[in-house]
């Protein structure tokens, strides 16, 4: 991004970073369709003409007829190469919490930022080969700030794609993730519109933007809330810059042992301050850089895995 500037006469051109945008939208309706398309209609108020690098897609309905109809309902403002999509047990974001016919979506735009995908063959009980096989599929040098995994492995079977994973990436790639909800009939990861099982996704982010990464476990409700508050804080605190927006990775776990969903959602909202856009999903295992793992992305259960971006 370039910048124009006259001082003393003079014309002198300003490089400046292109900031990365990250949006949300939040949606619960019985008619699945019309959840995905409000869903869509609220991002794109937000982007106007400018087309997302990608679009994450959460959705917690029962049927898979019903998740089709979603998927649709997105599909029909926001077209389908872009989006990407998982199966959850409840979605939150900086307008609320929701767990039950609902759609969640989450945006990236700004110049420069890119993102590409990759879906993996049937993973059929083979976790670690079949992730080894699809990072070979997308590779990876300077052109990934962070690393996206979608995928229907439930902890501990999460650590064993990571391992595949990182048997070609490396231990140094920021990786945030989460495992599609386990119930029977409901593990769904979607690309371009086509639902499946059994698979996992990677998702290559690259634009001018870091990342931050840190996440905790708890196993009670107070504790639950506990840690949600002081994983956003240590995302704020922790930017050398602030806050684009946050990614969380949450357990289902976590989730049955709350009170009140809302008021993980709140702890996280004041965590992270005012203005700061996130998204947060409950899942069947969560990937990402917890307290005790030195730094290293790892998979785990019971956690709460934050991203900040900045």
């Amino acid at each position: 991004m370039k910048k124009m500037m006259i001082v003393a006469g003079m014309l002198l051109t300003l490089c400046a970073e292109a900031q990365i945008k990250v949006s949300t939208a939040l949606t619960s309706d019985k008619n699945a369709f019309v959840a995905g398309e409000t869903a869509a209609k609220k991002i794109k108020e937000q982007l106007g003409n400018t087309k997302p690098a990608t679009v994450i897609m959460a959705e917690c309905f029962s049927e898979k007829a019903q998740k089709e109809e979603a998927l649709k309902g997105v599909i029909s403002i926001l077209g389908k190469e872009v989006i990407v999509s998982m199966a959850v047990y409840g979605i939150y974001t900086e307008t609320g919490a929701k767990d039950r016919n609902a759609v969640g979506l989450l945006a990236f735009t700004g110049e420069g930022v890119t993102a590409r995908q990759a879906l993996s063959e049937p993973i059929q009980g083979d976790f670690t080969n079949v992730a080894k096989r699809l990072a070979q599929k997308l590779p990876v040098k300077d052109d990934a700030k962070l690393m996206l995994v979608l995928a229907d492995c439930h902890s501990p079977r999460n650590q064993y794609f990571l391992d595949g994973l990182q048997s070609v990436y490396g231990t140094t790639l920021p990786m945030a993730g989460g495992s599609a909800n386990k119930n029977a009939g409901f593990n769904w990861i979607g690309q371009a519109g086509d639902l499946k099982t059994d698979v996992g996704l990677i998702l290559a982010l690259n634009g001018s933007f870091k990342v931050i990464q840190t996440g905790d476990q708890a196993r009670d409700n107070d504790a639950v809330l506990k840690t949600a508050e002081e994983t956003a804080t240590a995302l704020r605190e922790g930017a050398k810059s602030s806050l684009k927006g946050a990614i969380f990775f949450d357990c289902a776990g976590r989730k049955g042992k709350l009170e009140s969903i809302e008021e993980e959602q709140e702890a996280i909202a004041k965590g992270l301050g005012k203005g700061v856009p996130f998204f947060g999903i409950w899942c069947a295992g969560e990937i990402g850089v917890a307290k005790d793992s030195q730094g290293v992305p790892v998979g785990r259960g019971w956690h709460i895995m934050g991203t900040g971006i900045y």
